[in-house]
This record gives structure tokens, C-alpha cells and sequence, in this order.
């Protein structure tokens, strides 16, 4: 495993099921050589497996290149991302971002020559970073069939043949989009094809650029109804194979439009906002249907977590309908309502809540026992909102774990999402580092104010002079931006420093869970928060998004990700959106960045308040 940092290599193939090629281990011709070898000297895959996935990728990265310039209303540019490749399919839940806006959910199916081919492959990459983008899964198709448009003859018998042997989970929907594939290069577009002529009664569907005819109408119909009960019928099987109550039932609402879960709900407000592991889809956001299931005879449900809860008397709370309180270390005895919650869990639920209360137990005993005046941590404030993996709650100054109904219903049949425990470690210590940056325990020490003040004060000219200099084009799109920070700061650095020393809690909380994490765990939570802000932050918030970047870069350095810069550029439109439009140079966005992480660096860890030994240590 020359070259390779072992490791790391561990974390990418940590996961049942699932193996991991990180942002950091591609470019634009494919996969780390290094790593490619690991994997091979793994069994995990074979040369000819690397040979294609590298084909693919090398072709999406050219396809998607060439459709930013020829379509940038409806396309975008390249971009790297997590490439997480399922080797079981039954064991891994179907459309869901294991790191959530950062990550690309594919098939080891789809890279084997045997089922797949080159352009089939590059296509995989652009179907998933459009699901990625819209959070959705039904307008994806649609939205892409434009890109068939952009394909010549070989390339498209190619993408074809790959369709004919196509297995992945949803197979039946690549099936009918190569039976589909003369009548959608009969479509035109606004941007990549033309008509000649007029076209009788013809009209643009509104985001995808696509001009359809009545004629057209039907066809697209038939498809779409067919990759709809295609991810439906793959999400029951999923349900069926974990023994989900209601496997079977019809899932069709499941997969219709709308928004997936795009934020956290334990949100903190803009200061203590954050994002866990989210589906891609609202085919995997939780079903609302009421089921009923009688437990096999030979097992009561939930019986081994509340016997756990009633024996161990962990400090933790569990949560359910309403946030109610199901269970209370106060009174561990009282097992009742907690009990009822779990009357359907599957036994592959029980496993996978208890094994998520014992790490939320662990993490929570580590810290609470590290702690030397524990009196002196604060309550929570008044004005968080509760939810997430794991979150505070607010009475009782304790991690609840809450199991449904909602977000987290399914944790009581299906097994646990890749990553998910390392998240919700990571997110159960960042949550107590909260409290503990609110209690003054990371502060700035007196004898660094003085340093601190002077960085601040070098950044806030520093954002004026990169304000200043931007290109009049610039400066006319950021005006609006512009005039509300100076009206409301005087400054438009000054607003702009206002904003981040909102979030700087945030690095505060990270800072100090470095030091009770395992950096697996301290891994995933870099990877799951810093992403592309656009979606987010919306168009118009440039100087906005460019401050976010540069501050959330200093989050990479938390991590084990080699190169932060490198990483943030491979990931993120960043240098499109930022440096090729002329708002911020190379040499400014790094003086930015630098300038930001001398603020982060006056930030220190109190040593009085808390007793290292025996804690995990990631530095």
C-alpha cells in the first residue's frame, strides 16, 4: 500500500457494503493510483473494474465540460465529489448522499465491464450530481435528457448497450430509457438543438430547456411513470429485505415531487447551523403510513435496548413523537413509553439504535467525565431548535436521541447509513462543545486579544480592498448585497466580520472535538458541513458565500484532507463562480483564507476546565 496513507485507506473501506473514493484521491482522468492499487490489493476490485470506472469518469468530466459552455443555463461544469460505490446492494439504502451535499451514491455494477459500459458509467455521474443538486429525484430524468441530444452515434450505441446490461437496483429504468432513446433524439433544445423550422404548437418545459410538441407529451409520460415505479419498486425491496413494517405497500407517493431534507433540522440558528447525512430523495425522507406488524413470537421488540437503558442508566435522553420524553436517565426504571416506541422495530433496527444510543452514551460519558468543574457548564440557550442525529435538549442539559416519527423514523427497521455512526459521534461531542464554547471554555486568551483584534482588523480591509478592486460587472451584481451590510454595519468588512464571528462558535465547538474524537469520526463531520454554500446562501449573497468558503476551509484543517485549498477548488464551483468572474483573485481568496485561520488561531482550549487523559486525542 506504497504511497497510500493506511489510515486512511481504513475510513474509505470502513463501511459495510460500501467503499469510498474521497474527493482527494480524483481528477478530472479518474482515481488515485495509489488507492486504485489498495483496492485491487483488497480484492475489492479488479484492473479491469479501475480501467472503466477511470474511462467513465474521464468521459463525464469531458462531457460535463463541453455542456457548461454549450448550455450553462442548464448544465454545469465538472466538479469532484465523493464517490461512495456500493458492493451490496441490499444492505445500503437507495438514494441517499452518505455525505450529505458532498458525495455521489453509485454502483460497483455500474463500473463492471460486464454491466455497464464507458458512457453509461459518465452518465451515472452526471444523473447523481443532478440529484444531488435538485434533492430530488423525479425531475432529474427529464431535466437530463437533453444531454442525449449532445451524444454522437458511437457514443450513444455505447450509452445503449451499457443500458441493455444494466443490474444495478433500478435497472428497469435504464431498460426503458435505451428503448426510449430514438424518440428523445427526435427532441429539441433551446441551447444544444434548434428546429429548422417552427414547430406547431411547440413549448419549452420550464427548466430543462427541452421544446416538446403534443406529440412529445406521451412518450415522456411513459418514461417518466416507468423510472418512478423503477425507484419505487428498488425502495420496497430495500424496505423487504430489512423487514420493514408495511414492505410491500404501495410506494408511490414516496417517490413523487418535491424537496428532500436540504438543512439539518437541529439547526441552531445561523450561528449553530450544521448538516447531517440527508437522503437525495423524498423517496427515502421516512413514510408517514401508519403500519402494523405483530413481532415475531420469538423476540419482544426493543426488549435488549430497554433492558440496556434500565441496566446501564446512560446519561442520554430518547425522544419520539412530539419530542416527548420516552426515556430518562432520572428514572430509569420508567421504561414504559419508550417500550411502546419500539413496538415495531425490526431486529436490524434494535441493533442499529442500540449500537447509536451506546456511541451517544460513550461520546457523552467521555466528555461529562472530562469535565473539571461540570457546575460551571451553562444551560443550553432558549433559542435553539432541537432535532438532527443527536442533538441538546433544552430542559434537561442532555443529548436526546430521538427515534421518530419523521427524519428518523426509519432507524426502527433499517440499518444504519455508511458513515452514520462516525457522524453521530461526531455531532453528540460537537453538540456538548457547544455548551462548552458557551461557558467561555475556548476563548481567545487576554495575552492573543490583542492579536486577534489586529487580524480582524486586517481582514475587514482586507474584504474592503477585495470589494474595492472586483470588476465593475461585480460590484453592479453585489450592489444590493453591499448596500444592506453597509446600511446595517457601516462597513461593509465590518458586516461581513459580524457574520462569520456569528458561526466562529462553530470552529470553537470542532476545535475542542478534536480532542474527544477518533479522527474517523472528526473525518466525517468535516466532510458532511463543508460543501458548495450557492444553494444555501442563494445567487445573490456573493461577498457572503466567499467569506463562508474561506472560514469553512479552516474546518478542513480539523481533518485528515491533505491539501484544504485544493480540496474546496475540487469540490465546489468555487473557481467559477469566484475566480473566473473576477470577484476574488487566487492570491486574494488565499490571503483571505490565511487571514481568517490567524483569527481561528487565537482560539484556545481552557486546560483548567477539562482532564484529557484517557480522551481521543486527532492531533
Amino acid at each position: 500500500m506504497a504511497g497510500m496513507n493506511t489510515d486512511l485507506y481504513d475510513y474509505y473501506v470502513s463501511q459495510d457494503g460500501v467503499f469510498t473514493i474521497p474527493i482527494e484521491a480524483l481528477t478530472p482522468t479518474g482515481m488515485d493510483a495509489d488507492l486504485a492499487a489498495a483496492l485491487q490489493a483488497q480484492g475489492i476490485v479488479d484492473a479491469a473494474w479501475v480501467e472503466r470506472f477511470d474511462a467513465a469518469f474521464a468521459t463525464y468530466w469531458e462531457r460535463a465540460t463541453a455542456l457548461a459552455s454549450a448550455s450553462p443555463q442548464y448544465w454545469f461544469p465538472p466538479r469532484v465529489q465523493h464517490v461512495c460505490v456500493v458492493t451490496a446492494p441490499d444492505v445500503i439504502r437507495p438514494y441517499f448522499q452518505p455525505f450529505h451535499r458532498n458525495s455521489w451514491l453509485l454502483y460497483a455494477s455500474d463500473f463492471d465491464p460486464e454491466t455497464s459500459s464507458v458512457e453509461l458509467g459518465a452518465y451515472h455521474f452526471l444523473h447523481v450530481e443532478r440529484m444531488a443538486l435538485m434533492q430530488e429525484l423525479e425531475p432529474v430524468l427529464v431535466t437530463n435528457l437533453s444531454y442525449f441530444l449532445s451524444l454522437d452515434e458511437a457514443a450513444l450505441a455505447d450509452f445503449e448497450a451499457g443500458c441493455r446490461r444494466c443490474v444495478r437496483p433500478d435497472a428497469p429504468a435504464f431498460h426503458a430509457l435505451a428503448d426510449a432513446l430514438p424518440w428523445v433524439r427526435t427532441l429539441h433544445h433551446v441551447e444544444l438543438r434548434l428546429p429548422e423550422g417552427e414547430l406547431e404548437q411547440a413549448g419549452v418545459l420550464p427548466g430543462t430547456g427541452l421544446i416538446l410538441t403534443p406529440e412529445d407529451h406521451a412518450p415522456l409520460e411513459a418514461l417518466q411513470a416507468v423510472w418512478l415505479a423503477a425507484a419505487s419498486d428498488c425502495f420496497e425491496r430495500h424496505r423487504a429485505v430489512h423487514g420493514a413494517p408495511g414492505a410491500g405497500t404501495d410506494a408511490e407517493s414516496d417517490v413523487g415531487m418535491g424537496p428532500g431534507a436540504a438543512t439539518d433540522s437541529g439547526a441552531k440558528s445561523d450561528a449553530r447551523a450544521e448538516t447531517g447525512l440527508r437522503p437525495v430523495s423524498r423517496i427515502d425522507s421516512g413514510d408517514a403510513t401508519e403500519f402494523s406488524q405483530t413481532p415475531a413470537p420469538e423476540r419482544s421488540a426493543g426488549s435488549r435496548i430497554v433492558a440496556w437503558l434500565a441496566e446501564t442508566r446512560p446519561p442520554l435522553l430518547v425522544t419520539g413523537e412530539e419530542w416527548s420524553t420516552l426515556w430518562d436517565p432520572a428514572a430509569p426504571e420508567d421504561t414504559q413509553a419508550v417500550r411502546d416506541a419500539l413496538a415495531g422495530a425490526t431486529a436490524s433496527g434494535e441493533d442499529g439504535i442500540l449500537a447509536d444510543l451506546e456511541v451517544v452514551a460513550r461520546c457523552s460519558r467521555r466528555f461529562l467525565g472530562a469535565l473539571t468543574a461540570p457546575d460551571e457548564l451553562v444551560d443550553p440557550a432558549s433559542y435553539i431548535t432541537e432535532g438532527g442525529l443527536s442533538y441538546i435538549h433544552k430542559q434537561r442539559k442532555l443529548i436526546a436521541y430521538h427515534i421518530g416519527p419523521g427524519e428518523n423514523e426509519g432507524r426502527l427497521w433499517q440499518p444504519s447509513p455508511p458513515y452514520e455512526r462516525f457522524m453521530l459521534a461526531a455531532r453528540t461531542i460537537h453538540e456538548w462543545g457547544h455548551l462548552a464554547a458557551e461557558s467561555g471554555w475556548i476563548p481567545v486568551p487576554a495575552h492573543r486579544e490583542a492579536e486577534r483584534d489586529a487580524a480582524r482588523a486586517d481582514l475587514v480591509a482586507l474584504l474592503e480592498s477585495i470589494y474595492d478592486t472586483a470588476p465593475e460587472a461585480v460590484q453592479r451584481q453585489a450592489a444590493d448585497e453591499a448596500a444592506e451590510m453597509k446600511a446595517k454595519h457601516g462597513s461593509f468588512g465590518k458586516a461581513l466580520l459580524k457574520r462569520m464571528n456569528v458561526r466562529i462558535e462553530d470552529y470553537e465547538a470542532n476545535l475542542l472535538a478534536r480532542r474527544f474524537l477518533h479522527p474517523h469520526e472528526m473525518d466525517t463531520y468535516v466532510r458532511n458541513n463543508v460543501a458548495w454554500q450557492a444553494p444555501e446562501q442563494g445567487t445573490g449573497a456573493i461577498y457572503h458565500q466567499l467569506t463562508r468558503h474561506a472560514y469553512e476551509v479552516q474546518y478542513l484543517g480539523l481533518s485528515r484532507i491533505p491539501d484544504p485549498l485544493s480540496w474546496l477548488m475540487k469540490s465546489t464551483w468555487f473557481e467559477a463562480r469566484f475566480l473566473r468572474t473576477g470577484v476574488v483573485t487566487q492570491a486574494l481568496f488565499e490571503r483571505l483564507v490565511a487571514t481568517i485561520g490567524a483569527i481561528c488561531a487565537c482560539y484556545e482550549i481552557d486546560e483548567t476546565k477539562f482532564e484529557f487523559a484517557g480522551t481521543v486525542d486527532a492531533s
